[in-house]
């Protein structure tokens, strides 16, 4: 029996409106209790390195080579199993691993047991974003879904500011051990709370509601997905978008304390400061605002969900400019904050569009390539290069 559009709609907001904010919060913080460990572990790599002796070189290892090991072995595999499985059940077991091995490396006794949690950690950590983000497209019609994505991502500024600064609170009067092991234990409450009051959204619903194309939901393998996203030109320029964000973000994690130390002198606790502020209240600020903004604008002209993002980098360059440029270590901060406001401001309608433009059932592979893309540009390759030509 052939259903219409109208009835299809109807059944999908009857049985995601009442849910589908509860939903996306939850789905917020499990994005940020994902991201304080790999966060807060930079805060705690210098006392492990004094407890356990360890050269430069194994220092760097733990955050950096772990994250992206896990994501080289692992990443394509997890983005098969968001496309196939409960992705609900797969987002719990996620969390509830990489909650429990980031604890566990609390009671580590050397080098090789801090590396084994944080590779497990990292390991759990493959498929949750993908699962996440596949899940959000699936509450939330094309109309509304930068939005969705733009609040989503304030999953980043809270996770920062929650592996920034207690962390640091806690090395000071309990020690490193146990603030990671509190470190773990946002994402073992959040999952739980995942668990017990999300279930999992009907595929497709939204595009079978408008479009009523037959095989929308049909699977797609991993080679067909890729070959795909090649031949369309706007989803390619997306994800190459994407993964150019991302390195030009890992960099500045990376160098900018750095940078605010050699050039502007500021102490470490300034520092912390300066990149909690500004990351955390300020990115939340571009992210809330750009997915609002895509969504508002959209509905003149959708072209303005591609507009804006490429607007928000050209203009996020030009504040890291006048960053390295400015004498002043107030005009440093201001444009850190400007930085931060333009370069979150893209993420709800880049994901939208990465999203949108993707085969339903491919959602999960595409969102796990640009993922592993974007750990290995942010993570290894932008930070590796900047100091390259620093030097």
């Amino acid at each position: 029996m052939r259903v219409s559009p109208a009835q299809i709609e109807a059944i999908v907001d009857l049985e995601m409106t009442p849910r589908r904010w509860g939903a996306l919060t939850i789905l917020v913080l499990g994005y940020g209790a994902m991201i304080i460990p790999s966060v807060g572990i930079a805060v705690l790599l210098e006392p492990i390195k004094h407890e356990f002796g360890l050269t430069d070189s194994a220092e760097g290892a733990i955050p950096g080579m772990s994250m992206v090991l896990a994501f080289i072995l692992f990443g394509i595999p997890a983005g098969l199993l968001v496309d196939r499985v409960n992705r609900r059940n797969l987002l719990v077991g996620a969390m509830l691993i990489a909650g429990i091995a980031t604890a566990l490396g609390a009671f580590a006794m050397g080098f090789w047991g801090i590396l084994a949690s944080r590779f497990v950690a990292g390991v759990a950590q493959t498929p949750a974003q993908p699962a996440q983000m596949s899940m959000i497209a699936d509450l939330y019609p094309p109309e509304h879904r930068s939005t969705a994505f733009g609040i989503f991502a304030l999953g980043v500024p809270i996770g920062m500011i929650l592996g920034y600064l207690p962390p640091s609170l806690l090395i000071v009067h309990y020690g490193w051990r146990t603030a990671l092991f509190a470190m773990g234990m946002p994402s073992i409450f959040v999952g739980l709370l995942t668990l017990a009051l999300i279930r999992e959204p009907r595929r497709a619903a939204h595009e079978i509601a408008g479009t009523l194309s037959r095989g929308i939901d049909q699977a797609v393998g991993l080679r067909a997905a890729l070959r795909g996203a090649w031949a369309r030109p706007a989803l390619a320029c997306i994800i190459g978008g994407q993964v150019f964000a991302a390195l030009a973000g890992g960099v500045y994690l990376a160098w900018l304390p750095a940078l605010l130390q050699r050039n502007f002198h500021m102490a470490p606790a300034e520092i912390g400061g300066a990149m909690a502020f500004g990351s955390g209240i300020f990115g939340g600020i571009g992210t809330f605002g750009g997915g609002m903004l895509a969504d508002r604008m959209a509905k003149r002209d959708i072209r303005w969900k591609s507009w804006i993002p490429s607007a928000a980098m050209l203009c996020g360059l030009c504040a890291s400019i006048g960053l390295i440029s400015v004498s002043g270590t107030m005009l440093a901060v201001a444009m850190l904050c400007i930085w931060a406001i333009f370069w979150n401001l893209q993420i709800g309608p880049s994901y939208d569009l990465l999203q949108s433009l993707s085969p339903v059932r491919a959602r999960g592979k595409l969102m796990a390539c640009v993922t592993l893309l974007q750990v290995i540009g942010s993570v290894a390759l932008g930070p590796l290069i900047t100091g390259v030509v620093s030097q």
